[in-house]
């Protein structure tokens, strides 16, 4: 992905020259660093299209995190190592804000749409299960034929709109492992769609 062009503040600033005073929390070198990073987070934000009333939060977690991991942060010998991290904890804070609003499966606000067992008629010839039960009901059915990392590599993918690397990055597989697991996951709900 191409990072935005460089501003003045951003072209004069060398953020790893500064690490020393960021990590002994001096405001001056925050205030600066912030200005450059904003508009880094602003970009793969909107990239990962983050919508704008989203972004501000969005940069603010990844400021906060940046400030309590930055004594952990170890240099190395790429001059952008601080921007790739800074990348990281942007895409982690992303996919968070995305889980917080995604809505969950076995929301207890969907029960009250169900039929009530002991008011039907036992006369009656049972509905039978709308497509969205059905679809909840394979869902949860072949959460459990998969090992935990996968499957939640496979929410990220779906539900997040995560790249195969960012879900692996997430849940500790390589990205050709979670294209894999997606595949298969994919194979067995396609399965269970047919029975």
């Amino acid at each position: 992905m191409s990072e935005p062009a460089p501003n003045e503040n951003q072209s004069a600033y060398a953020p790893l020259e500064h690490l020393p005073a960021l990590c002994a929390g001096h405001q001056e070198a925050w205030r600066k660093f912030a200005e450059w990073a904003m508009p880094v987070i602003q970009h793969y934000g909107e990239a990962r299209k983050v919508v704008e009333a989203d972004v501000e939060d969005v940069s603010q977690d990844v400021l906060s995190a940046a400030a309590r991991g930055i004594k952990e942060f170890r240099p190395n010998d790429d001059p952008d190592c601080l921007l790739h991290w800074l990348r990281r904890i942007t895409g982690r804070k992303i996919v968070a804000l995305r889980r917080r609003r995604r809505p969950k499966l076995s929301d207890p606000r969907r029960l009250d749409e169900l039929p009530d067992p002991w008011t039907t008629d036992p006369d009656e010839d049972e509905p039978a299960p709308t497509s969205a039960a059905r679809f909840e009901a394979m869902l949860q059915h072949v959460a459990l034929e998969f090992p935990v990392p996968a499957w939640r590599a496979f929410l990220l993918i779906v539900y997040d709109h995560c790249t195969a690397a960012e879900a692996g990055a997430v849940v500790g597989m390589s990205a050709a492992a979670v294209r894999k697991a997606k595949s298969r996951i994919v194979k067995r709900l396609e399965e269970l769609g047919h029975e």
